[in-house]
């Protein structure tokens, strides 16, 4: 799961539930002068299985075992969601849907270039994924 998200240090999952719903502990890399952030989100992952289309919507959640840390500023995921499907070229169509508060103080010139950068970033660790797995 770490390989999709570059901007992750480590995702650690809190626990798994039935019908490919989980709560996850993302822990963020420090970016130049900006604290790290950390998030706890709940995810469904789905695959149509006559389409090849993979879904994932996540948001933000509150959970007992992941208390605030001082390393981290806890930030809000108010919706997060991922589509991946199958096209006629061989390649996959890529939605993206992501709607955020990382909390604290970012400059705005970061913010925009990280958002405008997420598309790419997304793109490129999905290559290396599917490289790894072997499906390139």
């Amino acid at each position: 799961m770490k390989d999709l998200n570059p901007m992750m240090d480590e995702i650690i999952t809190i626990e798994e539930y039935p019908a490919n719903l989980n709560i996850v502990h993302m822990l963020g890399k420090r970016m130049f002068l900006v604290a790290a952030r950390d998030f706890v989100c709940i995810g469904y992952v789905t695959m149509n299985s006559s389409t090849g289309c993979i879904e994932k919507i996540g948001a933000s959640v509150e959970d007992s075992r992941c208390p605030p840390s001082s390393k981290f500023i806890r930030g809000e995921i108010k919706i997060s969601g991922l589509r991946l499907k199958p096209n006629s070229d061989g390649g996959s169509d890529i939605l993206v849907l992501s709607m955020s508060d990382p909390k604290g103080s970012i400059p705005g010139f970061l913010k925009s270039g990280a958002s405008k950068k997420q598309p790419e970033r997304i793109e490129t660790a999905l290559k290396a994924y599917y490289k790894k797995i072997g499906k390139e």
